[in-house]
Formats: structure tokens, sequence, C-alpha cells
């Protein structure tokens, strides 16, 4: 099973509440895959410190990959030459955002902070999760995401599934919400 993709909020009408809402996450998309962290096309990511200190973790997690620079997360384009470059001990975090199974987001989510507490591994965390009903709400925790360096937030509907490619607006399984993209 590959990565799904979100579909975009073009206008709130599309938008379908309640919804779990997490930040944009500016880092290289990847899952684990055979033992491997594999990109969003499923080739296996280059850097051998990555592959090291992720090994062990079970399939199917999904997120991105982010470098932390002087104690900030770095520009992607900094993120994407660390896990490109085969011999970089770069600083990094896998940022968990789903996981590829069968079942609704709340149990997915349930299944990646239980792997994050029986793993232990300290370049894993979960993405923060909240569930919003209402425009307002949304609006708000964009905003804030947004002051604070995000690009945007994540939705999931709370009846949404996981599946391999593009989700769709109607689905509600996954959409990038940002004021930047919405007429």
């Amino acid at each position: 099973m590959g990565p799904m993709f979100p579909a975009t909020v073009d206008k709130l009408e599309s938008v379908r509440l309640p919804c779990y809402l997490t930040p944009i996450i500016d880092g290289v998309r990847c899952m684990i895959k055979e033992g491997k962290v594999v990109d969003d096309t499923l080739q296996p990511l280059p850097n051998k410190h990555i592959q090291e200190s992720l090994a062990g973790l079970p399939d199917n997690l999904d997120g991105h990959i982010i470098i932390k620079l002087d104690n900030k997360v770095a520009p992607f384009e900094d993120t994407y030459r660390a896990v490109q470059d085969v011999e970089a001990e770069p600083e990094f975090l896998f940022v968990l955002s789903d996981v590829a199974m069968p079942g609704l987001y709340l149990q997915r989510y349930q299944v990646l902070c239980d792997t994050v507490e029986m793993y232990k591994n300290p370049h894993t965390k979960v993405a923060a999760t909240i569930m919003i009903d209402s425009i307002p709400l949304l609006f708000r925790a964009e905003a804030t995401y947004v002051k604070a360096g995000y690009k945007g937030v994540m939705l999931r509907g709370t009846n949404s599934r996981y599946k391999t490619g593009k989700a769709t607006l109607k689905q509600g399984w996954l959409s990038r919400f940002s004021r930047f993209d919405t007429v």
C-alpha cells in the first residue's frame, strides 16, 4: 500500500466537520515499507543514518522527515539534500501523521501513539492532532499554525479511511487547507 495524498480545499463548503486537524509538515514525505524508509514514490531514501536510525519500526508508518539545524526546523531544501546525502548524519525527526492500515483515523492515530510509546525511538513523534467542529475553529487553528511557521493544516474526516493515491474532497478522508489555497 502506497501513501494517500490530500485533496486541496478550494472552497469552505467542501470542509466536512467535525474533523481531525494536524499542521502541514514541510518535510520529506516517507513511509516504512519492508523495513526500509521509502519516499512517496516508494523508493528507499539514500541516507544511511536515517535508514539505520529508523530500522526496526513497523511497516506502513506514514509521515515526514524534518531536519533540525540550530534547534530550528530546516527549510525543505536543506531537508531534501540531507535525506539524499548517503553519508550525512543529520539531526532529524520522523513526524508520524498516519498509518496505512484498515480502520478509521482515530484508530490509526491510536496505533501511531502506541507505536511511539512502545518503540521509544528518539527520532519519532506523532504530529499534533486536534478535533475541530466549526469553521471559526478551523480558521483559528490554521492561523496559529501559519504564525508558527507551518504552511497550513491537514484535515481528516472522522470517517477517514486510508487509501493509496489521492483522496477526494467528497470523501473527506484527507485534505489540505490553507487560506493561501482557498478562494
